[in-house]
């Protein structure tokens, strides 16, 4: 029954990406775009999810493909797991927490980005709202992460790529035979 709910699952996780990312953007182009920032490694629930999450924190789902390709870049040459990396960057970015950016070599901080963007905009620093302030945050950790990548020479395309890209088409077509499964047994 696994199969049959994870493909229950990618049909809520589906429904949720669509309408949250539907809001400020054609959602499917936007998962397109997702999906060729992770270079396969990825699957796509895992995909959507961490887009939704992003979204729902105040994230600019627009900019989502580039927090991807940020993350591959830096999950590439530390060795780390690209599906835990892009979760803790996400949610590091999200709840603002410095120390899991930190694990990336990223360090941003809030208050200094917000008083650049105060100087770059002429604004009162003290007049932005709570999800302009996210946005900076989430913008400048995008620019240091870009930086970083940039200095290390692009993203690296992995020994273990294979084997990554292996395992999401799996994942991809387990859930899609769950879903095929659930339309047989009616169980929709």
């Amino acid at each position: 029954f696994t199969v049959s709910e994870n493909a229950a699952k990618l049909v809520d996780v589906g429904t949720a990406f669509d309408r949250i990312a539907g809001r400020v953007t054609d959602a499917k182009a936007a998962l397109i775009e997702i999906e060729r920032a992770a270079g396969g490694v990825v699957d796509r629930m895992t995909l959507m999810q961490e887009a939704t999450r992003a979204a729902v924190a105040g994230l600019d789902v627009t900019k989502f493909d580039e927090l991807v390709t940020v993350t591959r870049g830096l999950a590439s040459v530390m060795g780390r797991d690209m599906i835990e990396s892009l979760r803790r960057m996400t949610e590091g970015i999200a709840k603002q927490e410095t120390e899991l950016l930190d694990e990336f070599g990223l360090v941003v901080h809030l208050k200094d980005a917000l008083a650049e963007y105060g100087r770059a905009n002429d604004r009162n620093v003290e007049s932005l709202s709570a999800a302009e302030r996210q946005q900076i945050f989430f913008n400048a950790v995008l620019e240091a992460g870009q930086r970083k990548v940039a200095a290390m020479g692009g993203v690296i395309d992995q020994a273990q790529s294979p084997f990554l890209k292996f395992r999401s088409a799996i994942g991809d077509l387990t859930t899609e035979f769950g879903g095929f499964l659930n339309r047989v047994l009616d169980i929709d």
